[in-house]
C-alpha cells in the first residue's frame, strides 16, 4: 500500500503511542491516525489539563501529520450518539466508530468497542498489533518492531502470552 490509510483511532491508541515513544509505527504502517473531538478532548485537552506529558506528543504527532483531527458531521454526531447509548461506549469510541469507513479499519483497544466494531462490519486493530503491519509493509523490520511492541505492551499492562504471540507473526513477517 503506497499511500496512506486514514484509520479513526480511539484515544487509548493514541495514548499509548505517546506513552511508549512509538508514533513512529504510524507511517510505517502507512496510516494517518484520525481523532474525532471526543477522542482529541481525551487524549490532548484533559491530559494537558492533568499535567499528562503524553498530551504534547500527541500534538508533535499532530503537527507531524501523523494525527488528523476530524469534526463530525451531524449524521456522524447522531450516529456516535446511537452507538453510545446502543452500545454502552463512551463518546470517544462511539465517535471513532461513527466516522469508520464501511468495512474499514479502527483502531480500538477496548473490549467491548472492538466487539462492538466487528458487530458494525469494521475492522478493529488493536495498536499492539501495529508492529506486525509495520512488518507487512516492509517498513520496519524484525528487531526494531519487536521493540516497539515491548514498550508498548509495557504501558498497555499486557500479559506475555500475547507479546510471544504478536513477536511471532513478526519472526513469520507479519504473515498467518
Amino acid at each position: 500500500m503506497s499511500q496512506e490509510e486514514d484509520v479513526p483511532t480511539d484515544a487509548t491508541t493514541l495514548i499509548y503511542l505517546a506513552k511508549a515513544h512509538a508514533f513512529e509505527l504510524v507511517p510505517a504502517c502507512a496510516m494517518r491516525l484520525i481523532a474525532t473531538p471526543g477522542v482529541w478532548r481525551e487524549a490532548v485537552e484533559d491530559g494537558e489539563t492533568a499535567g499528562y506529558p503524553d498530551a504534547a506528543l500527541i500534538r508533535g504527532a499532530e503537527t507531524a501529520g501523523q494525527v488528523v483531527r476530524a469534526a463530525l458531521s451531524r449524521s456522524e454526531a447522531l450516529e456516535a450518539s446511537s452507538i453510545a447509548s446502543t452500545h454502552r461506549l463512551g463518546q470517544g469510541e462511539s465517535e471513532t466508530l461513527a466516522i469508520a469507513s464501511p468495512n474499514g479499519r479502527v483502531l480500538v483497544d477496548d473490549g467491548r468497542a472492538t466487539r462492538v466494531a466487528m458487530a458494525l462490519g469494521y475492522q478493529p486493530v488493536s495498536t499492539l498489533f501495529l508492529p506486525v503491519l509495520a512488518v507487512r509493509r516492509r517498513r520496519l523490520e524484525g528487531r526494531a518492531a519487536k521493540a516497539v511492541l515491548r514498550r508498548l505492551a509495557q504501558v498497555a499492562h499486557v500479559r506475555a502470552e500475547a507479546v510471544i504471540e504478536l513477536e511471532r507473526l513478526i519472526d513469520d513477517g507479519g504473515t498467518q
